[in-house]
């Protein structure tokens, strides 16, 4: 695989900053539609009022449309995107064009495609305008920073990388809902949930035009943004969001319940024993989903569902195959988390770490140790990475760990306490990071070794069965081969690569899919409504649709953001497994990751609320558990902040030549 390269970022005229391709800004891959984005470029840099500007930007679009016979439509649409953040006359006119010939490609044919495309097209321009609209206000930041006090500049910073993280999700959203019409050209089963992707994109980006957050001092929106508002107002009128968002909550209301529990994503590659896509999977899902109710409530463990999980085969999804594992992508794996997530987010939880164990080795270049542990996790041992200090005043990069690998005349041994020891009452094997006399080290060790003490102590409001809490080390035996030195060598100081932040969104992802769930099983479940209310049943009351399809709109766009992630981060490390470390791409992936963690820690918890305006007091019975959604969305979403992700985003659209932190 290439290692991708930076792509074509431009200045676009009157302020409205920069136009690329929206939606993956770096790509391991050329398509026919690159250089359109390029010659953007030059015609941004003329005034809005050149009268040859409009024209040569009507004729980029007709040059679009007419690659679209050799390029995907997820390659079109976004460049779409990226036509309107220059002039939405434009972006119209390719969108007629499409809609006049696009119908033709589908085979069965589609009679609902030519309104699908309009209101793909509807998102493709609202998120062209987002982009315009980021970026302005980032050149706007950059003009009035000097009037800006030290103390609000870090807010103003904040706010930027909001407007940027929101942007970015209503890009994600357009991309998987061009990628998921075309999918379903030549599958009429699937072209419903196409429908509803597309639905979701254009509420996505008309929110964030619409409640973009405002900038410090600066104007609530940008002067450039706003005149591209007023022409795709004054030329056409989108669907109104609360009637989108109606209409999806209609259709999930009366729809049938979905027996395919792995619609969302693609087939692996993998040869795990429960073959994922497969009827056993499906078994699986069905069968965590049956041993999870009323756990949590109940305060039991999870030990047979870890089993369960160790016996599919999934701890060494990752492992590639010449070391018996199945060779699965980072996408994939995410997906299966996700799907693990919507039935049981504490198990999904309980083995994050041990697949950045194994992520963590398979970066590593010393081969002897990577193969070790890699077989290991092939053959079902599960790891536990225990990290997290009370006594550390520093968290992420640069901090030094209290619990020391100390040598003694018998051999060297631990001693210490960790805190957040997720999964460590499930699994085989601790991989405790600590200090020594040579620097910072792993030291892997059976979980039933002398010496090693599970308080269980952990008592927060979320994620209630995970394991964390203390664990103690009173002088445990360390053997030479159960010690991995620090460095880049080993996979785990490599700059930008931590999987356990994406991790936790694809979780999130889960925890949103089951808020929509269990909102349409509220809907059904009462009997009575209100006097005043719109439907004599609420199953048919428009404005609770109004609400279940916002509750759906986010979780499509949460599966959108995770997914575009992880194709960087799936990038990056090929890149550097192969040799060829690319650093823009780890970089990328940062960026990513950090967009997507800002947007789903805002409308996670809000969609969890929400999920209360379907019902009536009864919702908030015990019986129905339904708080645990917001108490377990909020737990996972405070291992990092995403104030400071915000901040650091908006100083990075201010100057992109800004070094992050290497864990941020």
């Amino acid at each position: 695989m290439a290692t991708g390269s930076r792509a074509d970022t431009v200045t676009v005229g009157d302020g409205a900053g920069s136009v690329n391709r929206v939606g993956e800004t770096y790509s391991a891959r050329t398509t026919p539609v690159d250089g359109i984005v390029g010659a953007l470029h030059e015609l941004a840099e003329r005034p809005s009022a050149d009268a040859g500007r409009s024209d040569a930007v009507i004729a980029l679009a007709d040059r679009l449309v007419g690659l679209r016979a050799d390029a995907a439509l997820a390659d079109v649409v976004p460049v779409l995107a990226s036509i309107a953040s220059v002039d939405v006359p434009a972006a119209l006119h390719a969108i007629a064009r499409l809609r006049q010939t696009e119908p033709e490609r589908p085979s069965p044919r589609w009679p609902e495609l030519p309104l699908l495309l309009d209101r793909l097209g509807d998102a493709a321009v609202l998120t062209g305008i987002a982009l315009a609209a980021s970026r302005e206000a980032a050149a706007d930041f950059g003009r009035a920073r000097e009037a800006i006090t030290p103390e609000d500049e870090p807010l103003a910073l904040e706010a930027l990388g909001r407007r940027e993280s929101h942007y970015w999700a209503a890009a994600g959203t357009l991309l998987q809902a061009a990628q998921r019409v075309e999918g379903a050209y030549g599958h009429p089963g699937r072209r419903r949930a196409a429908s509803a992707s597309v639905e979701s994109a254009a509420v996505v980006a008309a929110t964030i035009v619409d409640h973009s957050p405002a900038i410090g001092a600066l104007p609530p929106r940008p002067v450039a943004a706003a005149r591209l508002l007023a022409d795709l107002r004054r030329l056409r009128t989108p669907t109104p969001v609360a009637t989108a968002q109606r209409v999806l909550g209609a259709e999930i209301a009366h729809a049938r319940p979905n027996a395919d529990t792995t619609r969302r994503a693609p087939r692996p590659v993998g040869n795990v024993p429960v073959e994922y896509g497969s009827t056993a999977y499906a078994d699986l899902l069905g069968e965590i989903a049956e041993r999870s109710r009323g756990r949590e409530e109940q305060a039991e463990g999870f030990t047979d569902l870890v089993q369960l999980l160790r016996g599919s085969g999934l701890g060494g999804f990752r492992v590639p195959r010449e070391y018996g594992g199945s060779g699965g992508t980072l996408p994939e794996l995410l997906v299966i988390v996700a799907d693990i997530a919507e039935r049981n987010p504490n198990l999904a939880h309980i083995v994050r770490t041990h697949f950045a164990f194994v992520e963590a080795r398979l970066r590593s270049t010393r081969s002897a140790e990577r193969e070790r542990w890699l077989r290991e996790a092939a053959a079902g041992v599960l790891f536990a990475n225990l990290a997290g200090e009370l006594t550390a005043t520093v968290v992420g990069a640069g901090a030094r760990h209290s619990t020391e690998l100390v040598d003694t005349a018998a051999g060297p041994r631990l001693r210490g306490r960790k805190f957040y020891s997720t999964g460590s009452p499930y699994v085989d094997r601790l991989a405790v990071s600590a200090s020594h006399r040579d620097g910072a080290v792993l030291a892997v060790v059976p979980v039933t070794r002398a010496g090693v003490h599970r308080v269980g102590d952990w008592d927060g409001f979320g994620q209630v069965l995970t394991g964390s809490g203390t664990t103690e080390f009173t002088d445990v035996e360390v053997r030479p081969d159960e010690i991995i030195a620090g460095g880049p060598a080993s996979g785990e100081a490599v700059r930008y690569f931590v999987l356990g932040q994406i991790y936790i969104l694809a979780i999130q992802t889960g925890i949103l899919r089951a808020v929509v769930t269990d909102g349409r099983a509220l809907l059904h479940r009462r009997t009575r409504t209100f006097s005043n209310a719109a439907a004599t049943s609420p199953v048919d009351d428009p404005q609770l649709h109004r609400v279940l399809g916002g509750l759906a709109v986010w979780a499509e766009a949460a599966e959108a953001l995770v997914q575009s992630a992880a194709r960087a981060l799936d990038d990056a490390t090929d890149a550097l497994v192969s040799g060829a470390h690319d650093p823009y791409l780890a970089r990328e992936f940062a960026l990513r990751t950090a967009k997507a963690k800002v947007v789903l820690d805002d409308v996670g918890p809000r969609a969890a609320n929400a999920i209360f305006d379907l019902g009536g007091a009864s919702a908030t019975r015990r019986l129905y558990n339904l708080d645990r959604h917001w108490r377990n969305l909020r737990t996972v979403s405070t291992h990092n902040p995403a104030a400071t992700k915000a901040r650091v985003l908006g100083e990075y659209l201010v100057d992109p030549a800004v070094e992050f932190p290497a864990l941020w």
